[in-house]
């Protein structure tokens, strides 16, 4: 069998798009794969929130770890150069 550096330059081409689209279609199917489990984290995020809210608590201990609510805050500005001018 010739080393991949004694290979035509056809044979090299060709292997490099076989690998290209194999990584393409192994990319798709993760991503497929990690959306349905993206769909039931945020179910099982939804069913906490819900519970802490109606007990009134920020977080739960449990014998996997600790779950918490958090808030986080975002800004966005129409004018970021007249925003910064006025920040000085």
């Amino acid at each position: 069998m010739a080393k991949v550096s004694e290979k035509a330059n056809d044979e090299l081409v060709n292997r490099y798009v076989q690998l290209r689209d194999r990584r393409t279609v192994r990319k798709k199917e993760f991503e497929r794969a990690d959306n349905v489990d993206k769909e039931k984290l945020e179910k099982i995020e939804a069913i906490l929130l819900q519970r802490y809210q109606e007990a009134g608590i920020e977080s739960a201990r449990t014998q996997y770890g600790t779950a918490y609510k958090t808030t986080a805050s975002y800004a966005s500005v129409a004018e970021k150069d007249a925003f910064f001018l006025n920040c000085g």
